[in-house]
């Protein structure tokens, strides 16, 4: 069967033709994962996407402990209340899709599309058709997020590789999370005083399934699911069906999974792909009032500047010196501290690391 394709398409694609032919479809996939390890379900997915046969439809449903996931260009210290994030223990990573921060615990589950096309809202009508045959009716906006009474239960996010041959959607659904935690760790745009061109995620009233639907559950959820997955796609054809579980154990001898994880698990991914920014910080202490302008690239401090109402010059010099060239990072502030010269350990210097200490 042959399509014409749109103009917007033909810019997109290159290509000079005029028709093309409907991919037809051999295989439909749904895999769980029994893992509830972020680090682990997000290089699975991502090592998923490369592998995809554009032949198929795959459908990979997950969960995950505690954990904010950062959009690819956001900046972490804009988007995470980190003091309050090390001290619950919550996982931060940071993912290959775009968009903005979302936070994954118990009460909430992941559903990721792998497709040949770009296709969010088929995606999300695939959702859309199974939570209403569990009786719960959700509307889709225009941001593709799915909405329960007029509130946000659901975000999504796209990674698009080969021009548009390989791609995945993944979504978020609020079932029982726990949203007060949420708003805990989350910060808004406002929040901070950090400029840069990082993506800024948009904050929007959410809601749990749970809350008007108390008798949904998870596995009717994956069950609708899965049913109307296949219901989309089978047709009639004579597809092939398969279902399969992966564990934890499978993923952690998984060795393309593992080069994954120790790219997403190390600071350079996490904190470093923050885009270049600038942050100003200020405080009054005892003896009077600081400013810090903190320039980073790569999560690195290439410039420091301090300002103050104290009258020692050699203090604003010396704020500024020992943090250019380093991480802005808790543990480095720790480390600069611990190896700090004597004439900066007095009273005045132990405000101004107790101080970084709680912002950073």
């Amino acid at each position: 069967m042959f399509v014409r394709l749109s103009l917007q398409h033909q810019a997109l694609t290159r290509c000079f033709c005029s028709v093309a032919q409907k991919p037809r479809i051999t295989s439909l996939n749904i895999v769980r994962s029994r893992s509830n390890n972020p680090l682990l379900n997000l290089a699975y997915e991502e090592t998923m996407l490369h592998k995809f046969d554009t032949n198929s439809r795959t459908l990979l449903l997950w969960q995950n402990e505690p954990t904010i996931v950062l959009g690819r260009n956001q900046n972490v210290w804009k988007e995470v209340n980190l003091p309050q994030a090390r001290e619950s223990g919550v996982h931060i990573i940071r993912r290959e899709s775009g968009g903005g921060c979302v936070y994954h615990d118990a009460g909430n589950v992941n559903f990721t599309f792998f497709t040949p096309t770009h296709q969010p809202f088929d995606n999300l009508h695939i959702i859309q058709r199974a939570l209403k045959s569990i009786g719960v009716e959700v509307e889709t906006s225009k941001r593709h997020e799915l909405l329960l009474n007029d509130k946000k239960i659901s975000g999504s996010a796209f990674r698009l590789l080969g021009q548009y041959k390989q791609c995945y959607h993944h979504c978020t659904l609020l079932i029982n999370s726990d949203l007060s935690f949420l708003d805990s760790v989350l910060l808004s745009a406002t929040e901070k005083a950090i400029s840069s061109k990082a993506t800024n995620s948009v904050r929007s009233v959410v809601t749990n399934i749970n809350e008007t639907h108390p008798f949904v559950g998870k596995e009717d959820i994956f069950s609708a699911l899965s049913t109307h997955f296949v219901l989309t796609y089978q047709d009639g054809e004579d597809v092939k069906f398969s279902y399969s579980e992966v564990t934890e154990e499978d993923l952690q001898q998984n060795e393309e999974v593992q080069e994954v994880v120790s790219k997403f698990d190390s600071w350079e991914w996490t904190y470093g792909q923050s885009p270049k920014f600038t942050t100003t910080i200020s405080n009054n202490f005892s003896w009077g009032e600081m400013t810090i302008a903190i320039h980073c690239t790569k999560g690195i401090v290439t410039l420091c500047e301090v300002s103050t109402s104290h009258q020692d010059e050699s203090l604003e010099q010396s704020v500024a010196q020992i943090f250019e060239g380093k991480k802005y990072s808790k543990s480095s502030i720790l480390e600069i501290r611990e190896h700090a010269p004597v004439h900066i350990s007095d009273k005045q210097w132990t405000e101004i690391w107790d101080w970084l200490l709680g912002y950073v």
